[in-house]
């Protein structure tokens, strides 16, 4: 019984730090120190500065080519969360009637979850807890865990997630008259500008900080004597400084969180409460089942440890991503309706995150 017990007690602080960041965000808008326009500033702030720098330090720290076997299983759960994530949401709001814009907004808010607020707390909170104490450098190895699946995780949003978000509109390329996305064609004008006018529509921030990031990640040495080693010439000043940016990604993106539930839902959100219950059925309760069945039996079978296990399945079980209301502002679609979504899908995760959390930590640890 004290083991259950102090898994609660484990999984309700990992809570409280998400909800005490997100809360003087709450405080500090109410307050009249933050408005509404200093917080969409922050969210540009988050897309072409701190995530990227999160994401190639982390490819640089984390991505060890000698560690195939937890890089490629953490790359498969991304996918197989992002994929099956999508495609519950598709079913799930075809079943329910929904119009093309709410689909696809069903289908982003269970494909992609947030891990670096949620997911990351947890990891260093129950790294200082007794309950894993059986298994050694806990905080490290799950830490590395969550970062590695964030890789992968940040890819997927800010590309399958950013096309799927975008708005059906007029588009314009370089040099031409505003035509309809559905006459860009390589037949209309010609092979070479489509593929390019495809790949400037899917890049974004980020993601060129994850391909530039590659190079350094796998030719050898680079990472030792340029980045990261303790003699590399980069380390201590460049590198230290995207380290420090990286870092205020997770509680900056959850303070912008706070100040958007402090002034509640917009009036012209118009999701019904159907959709957003199926919101919050596929993504905190269908997801971490999933999870808990898929991560559990790979476990089962040692193909992973149970650090990993433990991490992966909190992944799965937690909240809407974030930084979906940064791609959905940045597309100008759906943000009032997110919005909306948000306010009462982490509502629910200050329950269900604790709940599942501790029946990962019960299953695993008692």
């Amino acid at each position: 019984m004290s083991e259950v017990l102090d898994s609660i007690i484990a999984a309700i602080d990992g809570t409280v730090v998400v909800s005490f960041i997100a809360g003087s965000g709450i405080i500090l808008t109410r307050a009249k120190v933050l408005d509404r326009a200093g917080a969409e500033t922050f969210g540009k702030i988050i897309i072409y500065l701190l995530l990227p720098c999160l994401l190639f330090t982390n490819m640089l720290l984390y991505v060890d080519v000698s560690d195939v076997k937890n890089f490629g299983i953490a790359f498969g759960l991304a996918t197989f969360h992002s994929v099956v994530g999508c495609g519950l949401g598709w079913i799930l709001a075809r079943l329910t009637g929904a119009r093309r814009e709410i689909r696809r907004l069903i289908m982003c808010c269970l494909g992609f979850q947030d891990t670096t607020a949620y997911p990351l707390a947890y990891a260093i909170v129950l790294g200082g807890n007794s309950v894993t104490d059986k298994d050694k450098n806990f905080k490290d190895r799950a830490t590395e865990y969550v970062l590695i699946y964030t890789i992968f995780i940040v890819i997927y949003k800010w590309t399958i997630g950013w096309e799927i978000m975008m708005k059906k509109r007029s588009s314009r390329l370089p040099g031409t008259e505003i035509i309809n996305k559905s006459d860009i064609t390589p037949e209309n004008i010609g092979h070479s500008r489509y593929l390019l006018w495809k790949i400037k529509r899917g890049m974004t921030p980020p993601i060129w900080a994850a391909i530039f990031a590659i190079p350094f990640a796998f030719i050898p040495y680079s990472q030792e004597y340029l980045w990261t080693g303790s003699g590399s010439i980069l380390r201590k000043n460049i590198f230290q400084a995207m380290l420090s940016f990286g870092g205020c990604a997770s509680p900056l993106i959850s303070f912008i969180l706070g100040s958007n539930l402090s002034h509640g839902y917009p009036a012209t959100a118009d999701i019904s409460n159907l959709h957003i219950a199926v919101i919050l059925l596929g993504r905190l309760v269908l997801m971490p089942l999933i999870g808990l069945g898929a991560i559990g039996g790979l476990y089962y079978l040692g193909v992973i440890g149970r650090i990993m296990t433990l991490m992966m399945q909190i992944c799965f079980a937690a909240p809407i991503s974030l930084q979906l209301l940064v791609i959905c502002e940045d597309r100008k679609n759906q943000e009032e309706n997110l919005s909306k979504v948000v306010v009462f899908a982490y509502g629910f995760a200050t329950i269900m995150m604790p709940l599942w959390t501790s029946i990962f930590l019960v299953l695993l640890y008692d």
